[in-house]
C-alpha cells in the first residue's frame, strides 16, 4: 500500500489518534512517569497531522467541486458546529465563575481558537495555492517554506498585540504542512512505506537530539536524576527552545506518525474496538472546538485526583463533543437549504 493510499484508506482513525495526542498534550494534570510528559511536550504534532491530512483532502475536494461549491462545503462543515460552541461558551461567560469572553464577535464563530482561525484561513487561499502548485508544483511548497521562515523570523507583536495579530504568526508558520498535504496528494509518494518511514523517523529524531543540549543546558547538573527523568529532558522544550526553524522538523514527522497511527487503526480494527478511534476521528473538530475550555472548567471548579480530572476531562470532551454534532445538525440542515436555494436564484 503506498503512503497516499495509507492517507486515504485510514483518514478517520488517523484524526482520531492526532485528537488523542492533542487532549493528553493539552492536559497539565497528569506528568508522572515517561509517557505523559512525552505527550504533555510533543502531542502537540498531533496538530501537524490534522493540517497535513486537511491539506490532501482539500486537492480531492477542488478537483471534484466547482470553486462555488467548494466554498459551500467548507462553510457547511465548519459554520453550525463552531456557531453553537460559540453561542454556548458566550452564554456561559454570563456565571461570573465561567470563563469571560474575550472578544464577541471572534468567540461566536469560533475565531479564538487558533486552530479555527487558521484552517478558516488555509481554506480561503487553498484553491489559490492549488492553481499555482499545478503549475509550479514542489516549488510552490518550497516557496511557502521560505516565505513562512523569513515572515515569522521578523514578526514581532507587543504583549499587548491583538489576538488576530498574535496568533496570525502561529497561522503563517504551521501553513507549510498543510501545503505539505496538498503537494503530496498532487504528487503521490512512489516510495514504499518503509523508505518513508525512515524519512520521517529521521526527522523525527533529528527533532528530539540535535535540541537536547538546549535542554541539558538549561537544566540544573547538580541534580541527581533518575533514567525517566533523564529521558523526559532530551524532549525538546518549547519554553527554551526558538522555534523559528523547529516547526520544519515537526512537519516531517507526519511522514513517520501517520504509517503509525494507520497501523494502530488496523490493529483496532482486527481486535474489533476500531469504532472508538474512528467515533474521534468524525468528531474530531467538535472535540477540538470544545476541550480546552472543559478542561479550564475542571481546573477551576474540581478539587479531585490528578487522574480523575484527566477522566473528567476527557469523557465531558467527548460527551459534549456529541452533543454539539447532534444540536448543530439542524443548523447545518438550515444552511445546506440556505445555500441551495440561493443558487438556484
Amino acid at each position: 500500500m503506498t503512503f497516499n493510499k495509507l492517507v486515504s484508506t485510514y483518514r478517520v482513525p488517523i484524526m482520531g489518534c492526532s485528537m488523542i495526542f492533542i487532549l493528553l498534550y493539552h492536559q497539565t494534570w497528569v506528568n508522572s512517569g515517561v509517557f505523559f510528559p512525552w505527550m504533555q511536550m510533543l502531542g502537540y504534532i498531533g496538530v501537524e497531522v490534522f493540517l497535513f491530512v486537511s491539506g490532501f483532502g482539500i486537492v480531492y475536494s477542488l478537483r471534484k467541486n466547482s470553486l462555488g461549491q467548494y466554498y459551500k462545503n467548507r462553510a457547511i462543515r465548519l459554520l453550525p458546529a463552531c456557531i453553537l460552541f460559540g453561542l454556548c461558551k458566550i452564554g456561559l461567560s454570563c456565571i461570573p465563575s465561567m470563563p469571560p469572553t474575550k472578544n464577541l464577535i471572534l468567540d461566536l464563530f469560533s475565531l479564538s481558537h487558533w486552530y479555527i482561525y487558521a484552517i478558516v484561513v488555509y481554506y480561503l487561499i487553498a484553491p489559490i495555492i492549488y492553481k499555482i502548485m499545478c503549475k509550479y508544483g514542489v516549488h510552490t511548497f518550497l516557496t511557502a517554506i521560505f516565505i513562512s521562515y523569513i515572515t515569522i523570523c521578523y514578526w514581532q507583536y507587543d504583549a499587548e498585540a491583538s489576538y488576530l495579530i498574535k496568533y496570525g504568526r502561529w497561522i503563517v508558520k504551521r501553513f507549510p504542512v498543510f501545503v505539505f498535504g496538498m503537494l503530496i496528494a498532487m504528487q503521490p509518494i512512489k516510495w514504499k512505506i518503509s523508505k518513508v518511514m525512515l524519512v520521517g523517523i529521521t526527522f523525527t529524531l533529528l527533532n528530539l537530539f540535535v535540541f537536547h543540549y538546549i535542554i541539558l543546558a538549561n537544566a540544573c547538573s547538580t541534580v541527581d536524576m533518575d533514567f525517566p527523568t533523564r529521558l523526559a529532558y532530551m524532549l525538546p522544550d518549547r519554553t527554551v527552545i526558538p522555534d523559528n526553524g523547529r516547526y520544519l522538523l515537526d512537519m516531517m514527522s507526519v511522514l513517520f506518525l501517520i504509517p503509525c497511527f494507520s497501523l494502530f487503526a488496523y490493529i483496532t480494527q482486527k481486535v474489533h474496538v476500531a469504532f472508538i478511534i474512528n467515533w474521534i476521528g468524525k468528531y474530531s473538530l467538535e472535540i477540538y472546538l470544545c476541550h480546552q475550555y472543559i478542561y479550564a472548567v475542571i481546573s477551576k471548579h474540581w478539587e479531585v485526583q490528578p487522574f480523575w480530572k484527566l477522566i473528567m476531562g476527557i469523557s465531558a470532551s467527548l460527551a459534549t463533543a456529541f452533543i454539539i454534532k447532534v444540536l448543530s445538525k439542524p443548523l447545518r440542515m438550515g444552511l445546506i437549504k440556505l445555500l441551495r436555494d440561493g443558487s438556484s436564484k
